[in-house]
């Protein structure tokens, strides 16, 4: 496998003559096809496949760089590295091993570093594109290592992506108004990059992303912070300056996270609808597989539709596929769920002349389709079926059959948990008592919420 390919040499009797039996050398693979291997390998989560074939294309590409025949070529090599070397990054993280990508990581930046540009040079289109390839690539690398830290380090790192990241749009802004406009760029490598506006597209959609991520940090580690909530607002209010319908749903969830934060329950509730409407599609398509699809009214649902298993069309696959990630959405359901209890005491409309109530139930089957595309993806997570079953009983008229049914299939998954903690660890290790403890926390909450659905009915 991998990309080489075995010559075969055949060996023929000539007479008595002496025959050349030496073997002729194998196959050199294609880098961009040894890439596009280790490409398929990670999104495939095959992880040793992918770090053996991303560490012989840096090695490959380490010769290239050495042997490089302009400063040009150089500096296409080393942009290309630096993607292959935050590659290896991700699969040494993914492997748990976080120090290991942090060294890829800052690698790969020193040796952007190195090859720094001439901001002075003779500009043409070509090199142009390149400059943009260059500051997206080490704008990315700084966003990884932002990802394996906290607080202050993660920061830096997020505000150093954002210098490279808008130099980046300047670059393609003034290429994108040119005579460039619509057309494929290709390298010295053979390598297909998109249209200047294409990128630009994408490297707005990252810096929206990565204001998202300041928001964050300063809800989170450095929420304690003079002025944080300040800073936070501005970071997002930068990240909604760039975003559009056609961008993931994080500046909007994000800015319902900082209104709920602020006790500004209502002026949440348009943010999160708004998340949930750029995923709504997805969700409902991954939710309709176990039964809690839109089809499925909340007054008709039981154990036989949650189990049916449909197929997804072509559309709906793709929209499935474009859904962020397990705990972006986790936390969509929360924020929703979240805002339906606060529409349960308010008497507005919302912009389409929907009543607090209305609201309010659209809430709650939005969360009930976003935590269905979680479990099509993962059921084996005790808080997903938990939630599920709280979003049934926070009907304005509560389903009490679907409620019970999810509390108690996430009931029966903590015992069986609990059960095997109890007879397969040491019970004097203070980590092991802590999660029992939590375990049994959790078991007590949802046999409360049973016997008060029971006694409701």
């Amino acid at each position: 496998m991998k990309g080489r390919k075995k010559t075969s040499t055949n060996k023929k009797k000539n007479g008595g003559q002496k025959v050349n039996n030496e073997r002729a050398p194998p196959d050199i693979p294609d880098i961009d096809t040894v890439l596009s291997q280790a490409d398929l390998a990670l999104e495939s989560s095959d992880l040793e496949t992918a770090l053996k074939l991303y560490s012989y294309a840096s090695n490959v590409l380490r010769e290239n760089i050495e042997n490089a025949s302009s400063p040009d070529s150089t500096k296409e090599n080393a942009i290309i590295l630096s993607k292959v070397l935050g590659k290896v990054g991700e699969v040494n993280v993914s492997f748990g091993d976080q120090e290991g990508g942090r060294t890829n990581f800052l690698e790969a930046i020193d040796l952007l570093n190195s090859t720094s540009y001439d901001e002075s040079m003779v500009e043409t289109d070509q090199s142009n594109l390149v400059k943009a390839q260059f500051h997206e690539a080490r704008a990315i690398l700084h966003l990884y290592l932002g990802q394996l830290s906290t607080a202050e380090e993660s920061l830096n790192s997020c505000k150093s992506g954002i210098d490279d990241l808008k130099k980046c749009i300047l670059i393609l802004e003034k290429e994108s108004v040119a005579k460039t406009v619509g057309r494929d760029v290709v390298m010295e490598n053979n390598e297909q990059v998109n249209s200047p506006e294409q990128m630009l597209i994408d490297t707005r959609q990252q810096l929206c992303g990565v204001h998202c991520s300041i928001a964050e940090i300063y809800l989170t580690d450095l929420c304690f912070e003079p002025d944080a909530e300040i800073l936070c607002e501005s970071a997002l209010q930068a990240a909604i300056d760039i975003d559009t319908p056609n961008y993931p749903p994080d500046a909007s969830q994000t800015m319902a996270n900082l209104r709920l934060s602020q006790n500004r329950g209502l002026d949440a509730v348009a943010y999160i609808l708004e998340a949930y409407k750029r995923m709504r599609c997805g969700c409902e398509a991954l939710a309709d597989l176990v039964g809690l699809g839109n089809d499925n009214k909340a007054d008709d649902i039981n154990v036989q539709e949650i189990e049916q298993a449909k197929e997804l069309n072509e559309k709906s696959l793709k929209a499935a596929d474009s859904l962020p990630g397990f705990e972006f959405r986790c936390q969509t359901a929360k924020i929703l769920l979240e805002c339906a209890s606060i529409l349960d005491s308010s008497a507005l409309e919302n912009e389409e002349n929907m009543s607090s109530n209305e609201q309010k139930e659209f809430c709650v089957e939005a969360a009930i389709q976003v935590l269905g595309s979680l479990l099509a993806e993962n059921d084996e997570v005790v808080e997903i079926w938990f939630l599920v079953g709280c979003a049934f009983s926070q009907y304005s008229t509560p389903n009490i059959d679907a409620a019970s049914y999810y509390w108690k299939s996430a009931l029966d998954m903590l015992v069986k948990v609990k059960s095997e903690l109890e007879n397969g660890t040491d019970m004097e290790d203070d980590s092991n008592i802590v999660q029992l403890d939590e375990i049994n926390a959790q078991i007590e909450e949802i046999n409360t919420k049973l016997l008060l659905l029971t006694e409701s009915t």
